[in-house]
C-alpha cells in the first residue's frame, strides 16, 4: 500500500508539472500574440492619416454646409477630424464661409483636400449676411486666424533639402503648413531618411507641385532597421512593412535564425520584387 501511494503521488505530480509547463507555454504565447496586436494597432494608428480616403472607415460623401454640418458630418464627407476642429474653431469666432473659394483658405486644407470635398460644399444664403472677422482673409492659404502668423514663402527657384529639413524651413514652401511639415520630418523619421524626393509624395495631400521645391543631395545617411535585431514593433513602424511581412520576419527569425538578405523571403508570399527593392537601402543586415 505504502508502494502504491507513493507511485500515484509521483504520477499526480508529473501530470500536474506537464499541464503546468502546458498552461505557462500557452500564456507565453497568448502573451506575445497580445503584444505583436498591441503593436499592429501601434502601427494602423501612426499610418491612418497617410492612407487614401476611400478606405477611411465611415468615409459616406455627400452635401454639406460647413457653417452647419457638425464635426462628424464633415468628417464622413472627406474632412480630416482636425480639419473639421479648424472649421469648428473658425464658426465658433463668428466666422462664416461665404463660398467655395473662401473655404478653400482653410488652415491646413491642401488642394487636393480641397478638390476631392468641393463638389459637396452648399452654402446658404441667408449666411452671406453675418459678419467675420477680417483677421481671417488671410490670402496665402496657410492661416485663417490671427493666431497662425503669416509664413513668409520662399521664392521661385529656391530648393529644400528633404533629409536635414527642420519643421520652420518647411512651413517655407508655398502650400506647407505645419500640419504638413511635421508629417514630413515624422514619415521621414519612420523611414530612416529619404533616399529620393519621390518618396515624399507617399505623404497623402501635399501639393502637386511639391517637387519643384525639393530636393534629395546623395550621401546622406541612413538609419537602417537591423532586421535581424529589431523587434516586432520595431520592424512593423517601419512604412515599407506590414503586419504580415513583419510576422514572417519574425517567424524566420525564431526557425532558422539571422537573415544574410532576401534570399530566404523571396518564396514568401508576402513580399514582392518591388518590397525588396524599396526596403534594400534600409535594411542593416548584422547578426
Amino acid at each position: 500500500m505504502l508502494v502504491l501511494l507513493i507511485v500515484i503521488a509521483i504520477v499526480a505530480a508529473y501530470k500536474l508539472g506537464n499541464d503546468t509547463g502546458r498552461q505557462t507555454d500557452t500564456e507565453t504565447a497568448d502573451s506575445v500574440k497580445v503584444r505583436e496586436l498591441e503593436d499592429f494597432a501601434t502601427m494602423q494608428r501612426e499610418r491612418r492619416d497617410n492612407r487614401p480616403f476611400r478606405d477611411s472607415p465611415g468615409y459616406a460623401p455627400k452635401p454639406f454646409n460647413p457653417n452647419t454640418a457638425d464635426s462628424a458630418e464633415m468628417v464622413r464627407c472627406g474632412l480630416r477630424p482636425w480639419q473639421a476642429r479648424n472649421v469648428i474653431k473658425y464658426r465658433s469666432k463668428g466666422g462664416v464661409w461665404r463660398n467655395a473659394d473662401h473655404f478653400r483658405k482653410l488652415y491646413g486644407l491642401s488642394d487636393e483636400d480641397f478638390r476631392r470635398i468641393a463638389p459637396y460644399l452648399i452654402f446658404d444664403e441667408s449666411d452671406l449676411g453675418n459678419t467675420y472677422p477680417t483677421a481671417a482673409a488671410h490670402t496665402d492659404g496657410d492661416s485663417l486666424h490671427h493666431r497662425f502668423p503669416k509664413q513668409e514663402k520662399f521664392a521661385a527657384g529656391t530648393m529644400v533639402e528633404l533629409n536635414t529639413a527642420d519643421t520652420t524651413t518647411l512651413k517655407h514652401i508655398p502650400g506647407i503648413g505645419s500640419y504638413f511639415a511635421r508629417k514630413i520630418c515624422e514619415y521621414r523619421d519612420r523611414l530612416g531618411g529619404f533616399v529620393c524626393k519621390e518618396q515624399v509624395r507617399e505623404i497623402e495631400g501635399l501639393p502637386e507641385d511639391i517637387g519643384k521645391w525639393i530636393k534629395v543631395e546623395p550621401g546622406h545617411p541612413l538609419c537602417k532597421l537591423k532586421i535581424n535585431k529589431a523587434s516586432f514593433r520595431e520592424l512593423i513602424r517601419h512604412p515599407y512593412l506590414n503586419y504580415a511581412q513583419t510576422k514572417s520576419i519574425v517567424n524566420y527569425r525564431e526557425k532558422f535564425g539571422p537573415l544574410s538578405d532576401f534570399t530566404a523571403l523571396r518564396l514568401d508570399s508576402n513580399f514582392s520584387e518591388k518590397d525588396f527593392a524599396r526596403l534594400e537601402p534600409y535594411i542593416d543586415w548584422k547578426k
